[in-house]
């Protein structure tokens, strides 16, 4: 009886082992189980080599200095001074010999406390509400940024996710790649960049760097900065704006030759209310200030020429023709920028005419 119920026990078994749905149940187990566990280490290397890669940037991009650097359409030439007291911290050891300038360009500094609050906040509250409150780097902002590329959230129009600090840091240092990898790579070194600034410059530096660095151009002529906005623009300086022109300005930093009021004055109205709508919302104007602000009436003057800084309109008088001296310090410092950013002659050629180079030669003119 025993071996009768044995071989029942054998015969069941055996017939639930070779049942084909539980193998191919088995199968399809251990086959995902096995696609998982290829999952969790796939993506276990790939947090690690993000990371080392990450961090690396963290080690060599974060050196960005907002000492004020005044760039500028003119590339100048300085000579020794032979009247030069090295006991006298009043003393220039060099002056001005000679000027090159970019008839298309205009770039004038202005400090920080010369910038009107409403100008300050018109720029700011158009492109980075928060800029006072984050270290640096909105990620919600960012995160919303890269969200819209995939997930239409705003109507299909695109948002940018940079803020002031990072702005600013790509005007620095012209990093500007947007394609593939490089593009990526860049975003990174921004953050990081970013990041760094914020603990070691105040909020005012940086926005003092912006407010000078920020490109407000027209199809026609290269205006960077407010005060050569508001030369530019208004026949005025940044410190006599209006709440109105301030507005105006700060509507077209998302595209500044789609927006500016030179070319496109209807687009520009457009820009300003929308700045003017964030200062209301923001608090930092009144429903009147908001009201007279979008009824004014612009007026535009154009005019490249336009400086109240006398330094600068000595420098960008006519030079004259160039003596031998000359010819060759310009020929040599063409050839040391084409050397340092690996350009061609004719690329570092117009780099200098372009502006903002500044060249100490060995000529005494009390000699020549």
């Amino acid at each position: 009886m025993d071996e009768i119920k044995n071989t029942a026990v054998k015969k069941r078994k055996k017939k639930r082992s070779t049942n084909p749905a539980v193998r191919v149940l088995k199968i399809l187990g251990t086959a995902l189980l096995s696609i998982f566990l290829i999952l969790i280490i796939t993506c276990s290397i790939f947090a690690t080599v993000l990371t080392i890669y990450v961090l690396n940037f963290a080690d060599t991009t974060t050196t960005i200095s907002l000492d004020k650097t005044e760039t500028s359409n003119i590339s100048r030439f300085l000579s020794v001074n032979p009247d030069y007291d090295e006991d006298d911290e009043d003393s220039q050891e060099y002056d001005l010999y000679y000027a090159l300038k970019n008839s298309n360009k205009h770039v004038v500094w202005a400090d920080l406390e010369d910038i009107p609050q409403y100008v300050q906040d018109a720029f700011v509250y158009t492109e980075d509400e928060r800029f006072y409150s984050h270290d640096g780097v909105d990620f919600k902002r960012t995160f919303a940024s890269f969200v819209n590329v995939f997930i239409p959230i705003y109507g299909g129009r695109q948002i940018g996710g940079s803020t002031i600090t990072q702005q600013t840091i790509k005007n620095i240092t012209g990093d500007d790649s947007r394609d593939s990898i490089h593009g990526i790579e860049r975003k990174i070194r921004e953050i990081f960049r970013s990041i760094n600034v914020e603990k070691t410059y105040t909020k005012e530096d940086i926005l003092q760097s912006y407010l000078n660095l920020v490109p407000l151009t027209t199809q026609e002529y290269d205006i960077i900065g407010v005060q050569a906005a508001a030369n530019f623009y208004f026949g005025k300086d940044v410190k006599d704006l209006n709440l109105a022109e301030a507005a105006s300005l700060a509507g077209m930093t998302s595209w500044p030759a789609a927006n500016n009021p030179y070319d496109n004055m209807k687009n520009n109205k457009l820009r300003q209310k929308y700045t003017l709508d964030h200062m209301l919302d923001n608090g930092a104007i009144s429903e009147q200030e908001y009201n007279e602000a979008l009824n004014y009436e612009l007026k535009i003057t154009g005019d490249i020429t336009y400086t109240s800084s006398t330094i600068y309109e000595d420098e960008t008088k006519d030079q004259g023709p160039t003596s031998y001296f000359m010819d060759a310090a310009i020929n040599q410092t063409i050839q040391i920028i084409a050397d340092y950013y690996g350009i061609s002659w004719d690329d570092a050629s117009a780099r200098l005419y372009d502006g903002g180079f500044t060249a100490y030669t060995t000529v005494d003119r009390s000699m020549q």
